[in-house]
């Protein structure tokens, strides 16, 4: 048994930052008044509380769902694909984001970009690409993030932030949009008070266009919906419970045989109707009738209760996620079946000063597990090949940060986490005579980072800040 700790590292940035409103772009997308013709204020949860992005002393880049409704956005890599730092990469398992170039393909563990969709952290890249509808604002936080998100936050944090119910008032609105390879895109959204103190918000939204490949592959179907519900039974509480749901299919993604400039047409693929072994040239167990299928169910339920003690905001935040994706994917020479489910359940405990203190400060306790127990895959290109994983990841850590204003243009800030991982794991791999169990693997990683900096106020709209920060990603297990 080997563990491997190569996926436990350490990361860290230094940067001196002139912020300014001008030029909009360089730190953040600005939405312009209409009647004014004035910069409006954006405000931001990048710190775990609410401040206008302009004086959020982090590399931060926000774009509006506003702005991204007019832009025809469909997707969360089309969002930040032309923000500063920032690279996406499509794999066949959805887009893998880099910022600052540290990143990950899909096939190789979690993303050291931490993805959460209203706070809630997302590993599976699957779930992020469709989960794309009624979007308040995307932020990308660029260099580590990890006193205030954790684990696999090494390059940063892509936030998205969906819109919450409106209380006291009816609202919807729909789209739809057409285009080549049979694109069709529609969103609806409906906004419903029930009474003075609570509202119902229901989103549903559909993406399909047929296949980019000459064998029908590369092709979307998916389908999303969502429903919030919004109680302010006082001036001090605030409960929100959302649910969300998600459903994949189609073919998948598909390949190509390189190089492309033996055929007239690049996007040429295989035709699997007549699949062979290579290099021996025997015919698969499927031929003639080598199909490929894709199917993604993902399942979201979580909710969110904020209390204004007085002395402090208080925050809680739980979710439950259901995640299974099976796709059946002929390649050159190869038929594969793979089978990936994930039980995520999380808590996220947070205290947070009150807006008009002069100390700004945030604290918390945060738990994570994860189950993709019978993740399965199996490899028909010789003699059926299977390997099957039961595994699971048990994260705890404590965190806090404060800003101390020391004077009223200088301010300075410290923070610190301590996570705590534990992996276990047991693999079995195959064939059609003989199976074999491998010992079950355990290891726990534990790590503190951290957080210093300081910012001053130039001027009204100039803020000159330094700091430094780390990051963590998680350690894996490999026999």
């Amino acid at each position: 048994m080997n563990i491997n700790n190569r996926g436990r590292w350490l990361a860290g940035s230094a940067l001196l930052v002139l912020t300014s409103v001008l030029p909009a772009h360089a730190q953040t997308q600005m939405a312009a008044s209409a009647d004014a013709g004035t910069l409006t204020e954006i405000v931001v949860t990048a710190e775990r509380r609410s401040t206008d992005v302009q004086k959020t002393p982090i590399a931060i880049t926000t774009v509006t769902g506003e702005a991204l409704a007019q832009q025809g956005t469909v997707n969360l890599q089309n969002a930040i694909a032309l923000m500063p730092s920032v690279q996406v990469q499509q794999t066949n398992f959805g887009a893998s984001f880099y910022i600052r170039g540290i990143g990950t393909r899909g096939t190789d563990g979690p993303s050291p970009v931490a993805v959460n969709i209203d706070g809630i952290y997302q590993e599976r890249a699957e779930v992020t690409n469709s989960a794309f509808a009624d979007v308040n604002r995307v932020e990308v936080l660029r260099g580590p993030q990890g006193t205030l998100y954790g684990r696999n936050a090494n390059g940063g944090s892509v936030n998205i932030i969906t819109n919450d119910p409106v209380l006291g008032r009816v609202e919807g609105a729909g789209t739809l949009q057409y285009g080549n390879y049979n694109t069709l895109k529609t969103e609806g959204v409906i906004n419903v008070p029930l009474g003075d103190k609570v509202a119902v918000r229901g989103v549903f939204s559909s993406y399909s266009h047929d296949g980019y490949l000459s064998n029908g592959l590369d092709d979307a179907d998916e389908k999303y919906g969502r429903v919030k519900v919004l109680a302010e039974p006082t001036e001090d509480i605030r409960v929100l419970l959302g649910a969300d749901l998600q459903k994949d299919g189609g073919k998948g993604a598909g390949n190509v045989r390189l190089p492309v400039d033996s055929r007239s047409n690049p996007w040429e693929g295989d035709d699997y109707s007549s699949l062979y072994a290579i290099p021996t040239g025997d015919a698969l167990f499927c031929n003639p009738h080598c199909t490929a299928s894709y199917d993604m169910q993902n399942v979201d339920v979580h909710g969110q209760v904020d209390w204004d003690a007085k002395f402090a905001n208080l925050t809680l935040l739980a979710a439950h996620q259901d995640f299974e994706k099976t796709y059946v994917q002929p390649f050159s020479g190869t038929y594969e079946r793979y089978h990936l489910p994930l039980i995520q359940n999380s808590v996220e405990f947070r205290l947070a000063s009150e807006d008009d203190s002069r100390l700004k400060w945030v604290a918390g306790f945060y738990y994570l597990n994860q189950d993709d127990s019978g993740a399965k895959k199996t490899n028909y290109t010789f003699d059926t090949v299977e390997n099957v994983v039961h595994g699971t990841v048990d994260s705890k850590a404590v965190f806090g940060q404060a800003t101390y204003p020391v004077t009223d243009r200088l301010r300075v800030t410290a923070g610190l986490r301590y996570t705590n991982d534990t992996l276990e794991e047991t693999d079995e791999s195959g064939t059609q005579t003989a199976t074999t169990v491998a010992s079950p693997m355990k290891a726990t990683f534990a790590k503190t980072t951290y957080k210093a900096g300081v910012e001053y106020d130039l001027a009204a709209k100039h803020m000159l800040y330094a700091q430094v920060s780390t990051g963590y990603k998680g350690g894996g297990l490999s026999t």
